[in-house]
């Protein structure tokens, strides 16, 4: 099976990501990656097969040798497939907290293009700091262990103050001695000068306190990074005179000064003599409530196709300065004689 007879589902959440590398057995988490998808025939219709898929994670997008690969067979059930990347060939720890790209190839094909950004999925975000009560059984910064795995301080004792010392106990007192025999009162002799007197003792040095160690760097702030996501496929409505939607939409809600990504694709053809002609796209957006959608500016103009024949479209757009609310976004366009049209998708996502 070659490529020209398979497309991947864009612009989708390509893999959900929940394992961390740990040191220590009982603080483990599963050590696979969960991976769905939908894959389609060149016709848009959805693939029933069991199919070798290599899955190849690069540090950078461009980068021509993966950080990590494995090839399992994937049985496809109406297009749609989920795997365990792992279970096979053992991950190692390449996912570092940057962001990677996941590239797929489907038995012999060369990989497809593009390559998917492999980001946080929700609540992983918070994984960066940890919080509450933790459970290690080392602690280690920089790559010095500060704390062993009994509990104890092993790091540097600069800056530590000590427990203060315990009082000494009092000494047993001493046996009373008998009483003297009472002398004979002499006379009183003369008074005797009066001695200077003494010096007063020493006080104790006091001990020097420790110096108090540096404050550490304040960390510089994270970028904001996506919030939310929307996805949808169908086949939508056939291209006419007026500018609408002709694929299929999804909604997002977004607050003010939110932004959008929208990408949209479908296939479109026609079976008229003559095929069809001036076809124009454009993505669009309507806020719910709205009459009309609006278009997102420039779009991709004049196109046409032979009769019976069918060609894949696809755009993509930047939505912002929209007011907060609920919106529908996807793909609009008009064109004439465009009756031979096939599946299309839309996914969105949300980002500050």
């Amino acid at each position: 099976m070659t490529k020209s007879v398979l497309r991947r589902l864009a612009a989708v959440a390509a893999a959900t990501l929940a394992m961390g590398i740990a040191g220590v057995a009982m603080a483990d988490v599963p050590n696979t990656l969960t991976h769905q998808g939908r894959l389609f025939d060149a016709q848009g219709k959805p693939i029933t097969a069991t199919l070798p898929i290599t899955f190849n994670f690069y540090d950078n997008k461009n980068d021509a040798v993966p950080a990590y690969s494995e090839t399992l067979d994937v049985t496809i059930d109406d297009g749609f497939y989920s795997v365990s990347i792992g279970e096979v060939n053992p991950i190692k720890g390449f996912l570092d907290g940057q962001v990677k790209f996941l590239g797929m190839a489907v038995g012999n094909d060369a990989e497809m293009i593009p390559r998917a950004k492999v980001q946080s999925v929700p609540y992983a975000v918070k994984a960066g700091d940890a919080v509450g009560d933790i459970h290690p059984t080392t602690v280690t910064v920089n790559g010095m262990m500060v704390i062993d795995a009994m509990g104890k301080w092993v790091g540097s004792p600069t800056g530590l103050v000590g427990p203060a010392g315990a009082d000494g106990a009092v000494g047993p007192q001493g046996p009373m001695g008998s009483p003297g025999v009472q002398g004979i009162q002499g006379p009183a002799g003369p008074a005797g000068p009066t001695g200077p007197a003494g010096a007063p003792g020493a006080t104790g040095l006091t001990g020097p306190a420790g110096p108090t160690g540096p404050a550490g760097p304040t960390g510089a702030t994270g970028p904001s990074g996506v919030v939310g996501s929307s996805f949808t496929s169908g086949y939508g409505t056939d291209p006419g005179a007026t500018t609408s939607f002709i694929g299929p939409t999804t909604s997002v809600t977004i607050a003010a000064g939110q932004k959008v990504h929208v990408v949209a694709n479908r296939a479109l053809g026609s079976s008229a003599v003559g095929g069809g002609t001036g076809l124009s796209l454009y993505i669009c957006y309507q806020l719910s409530g709205a009459a009309s959608p609006s278009l997102t500016g420039g779009g991709s103009l004049s196109y046409s196709a032979p009769q019976n024949s069918r060609l894949s479209f696809g755009l993509s757009a930047n939505l912002t300065g929209l007011a907060a609310g609920t919106y529908s976004v996807g793909l609009c366009g008009t064109g004439t004689n465009w009756n031979n049209n096939e599946w299309g998708y839309v996914s969105a996502l949300i980002y500050n």
